[in-house]
Formats: C-alpha cells, structure tokens, sequence
C-alpha cells in the first residue's frame, strides 16, 4: 500500500512538473512575441520613425484618421471634430505628450 501512494505522489509530481514547464516555454515564447516590434516598423518617405510614433501612427489609422507630421515633429490629428497634438520627445524616446491646443 505504501508503494501505492509512493507511486501516485510520484506521478503528480512528475505531471506538475511537465505542466510548470510546458506552461513557462508558453510564457517565455509570448514575451519574446510581444517585444518583438518589428510588426510595428512602419515607412514614411524612407524614414523609420521611433516604435513609439509608429505604435501611434497604427492605431489613429486603425480609427480612420488621417495624421500629418508638422515642421516641428508634431503630429497632429483631427477625431470627433476635435483636434489633437502629439509631442513625441527627442528621439529615441518613449515619452508621448498629447494635448487638444484649442
């Protein structure tokens, strides 16, 4: 009977493992994914503009605006009849400042 429980303990433990681990690889290959920001390389006039700005520029086209860059590196953007200014920093920064300047 000893033997018995033995077995078993040892089979779970056996299990808990492999399942730890299956679910460690699944979370390390979902890290690696998610810091890949390659996807969000994104051309303008053979520019490549910072992951920040390019993160940015996705999602306004996502919402159907229309962005345009001005003289000083600003990005300004009209939604729902407002408008909207994005200061992106030096680069390569991740600092994002948005303001409606109205």
């Amino acid at each position: 009977m000893e033997y018995l429980v033995c077995l078993i303990i040892v089979c779970v433990v056996i299990f808990l493992v492999k399942k730890i681990s299956s679910l460690r690889e699944e979370y390390t290959e979902e890290k690696n994914n998610f810091s890949d920001t390659s996807s969000f390389a994104v051309k303008t006039s053979g520019n490549e503009y910072p992951v920040t700005t390019n993160i940015v520029l996705s999602a306004l086209q996502a919402l159907g605006c229309q962005p345009e860059f001005k003289e000083d590196n600003t990005l300004v953007v009209s939604y729902q009849g407002e408008t909207f200014q994005f200061d992106f920093g030096e680069a390569p920064s991740r600092y994002t400042r948005i303001w409606d300047p109205c």
